[in-house]
């Protein structure tokens, strides 16, 4: 739930009127698959728990600037329930499968 933040947008917390850098920037992604990975702003959570595919990602495209991007950017909690089905709404229309 960090790149609104790093991407400058408007409003991180508006993924239907603040995010577009956001869905600019994911629909030129081609390794992911739409997984929000809760565990940088969720206490306890290492990458370790998410699913196989997403430490594969992780693995493969992460990079230290990530490491220091959660250092120096805030950690809040991800989108309320509403605006997380929200924006989940709004990948499936615009990527479906």
């Amino acid at each position: 739930m960090d790149l609104p933040y790093l991407l400058g947008d408007r409003d991180p917390k508006d993924p239907v009127n603040g995010w577009s850098r956001n869905w600019v920037y994911l629909k030129a992604l081609t390794y992911d698959t739409g997984y929000f990975y809760p565990g940088p702003v969720t206490k306890n959570v290492p990458y370790s728990l998410a699913p196989t595919a997403s430490q594969d990602v992780l693995r493969e495209f992460g990079r230290i600037e990530h490491v220091v991007w959660g250092l120096n950017y805030p950690h809040v909690q991800p989108l309320p329930a509403k605006l997380m089905n929200i924006a989940f709404e709004i990948w499936d229309e615009r990527w479906p499968d």
